[in-house]
């Protein structure tokens, strides 16, 4: 752009004046980090919070219109809205899987300063126990009424990464059980249901055997 220079003559002497420019003032985001590894987390649960630090390096005062982040990620302090020059806020981000599985988001920083959005990138992986039965259905064939079948055998395999809370093992029907399987399964570890089947009328019986885990109920 074109800036004309006021020009002055004093005694026949040509003086040039140069105004100075004025610099337009703006405000800067600098980030403390740009990004949060949260690692390993089993799902059904939280981890410990990590804190970012939004400095205002610029001139300017910085106006923050959102700031956001995706599941399975939550933000916490985020109340960074208008920062002044030289000013500074902070916000953090937890994990809080609610399955297995690998995530990864950003959370967004919408402002007037250059490079809006600013992102931070969030990642984290979630483990859990899998439930596994072998086999998984059982045939008793005839049974006399008010007898008891001899007993037929399942197992119960944690197939999961994590462990596995077993909070009770309820039959239905004619059948009953009883099990190997106390409290906890350790990841890639097993346990055995006995099931025994004892009619109380005759014709065809049915039922199941109710396996009650945390996060993971129930199975059949």
């Amino acid at each position: 752009m074109n800036r004309r220079l006021p020009l002055a003559f004093y005694s026949g002497l040509l003086l040039l004046v140069i105004a100075p420019l004025a610099m337009a003032q703006k405000p800067i985001v600098t980030l403390s980090a740009t990004s949060l590894k949260f690692g390993t987390a089993e799902a059904g649960t939280m981890t410990a919070a990590q804190v970012v630090t939004l400095t205002n390096t610029g001139d300017a005062v910085l106006n923050i219109t959102q700031l956001s982040a995706g599941s399975p990620f939550q933000l916490f302090n985020d109340r960074c809205t208008t920062v002044n020059a030289g000013a500074s806020c902070t916000f953090g981000a937890v994990f809080q899987p609610q399955k297995a599985g690998t995530f990864s988001v950003n959370v967004q920083i919408k402002d007037n300063a250059a490079g809006s959005p600013q992102k931070v990138a969030l990642s984290g992986t979630a483990t859990a126990p899998v439930v596994g039965l072998s086999p998984n259905a059982l045939t008793f064939g005839v049974q006399a009424v008010g007898t008891t079948s001899s007993v037929q055998a399942v197992t119960l395999t944690n197939q999961g990464t994590s462990t596995l809370t077993i909070n009770s093992i309820v039959p239905s029907g004619d059948f009953a059980q009883t099990n190997t399987c106390t409290g906890t399964l350790a990841a890639g570890k097993n346990c055995m249901i006995s099931i025994t089947f004892s009619p109380t009328t005759g014709g065809a019986r049915g039922g199941a055997v109710a396996i009650n885990s945390a996060g993971n109920s129930p199975q059949n």
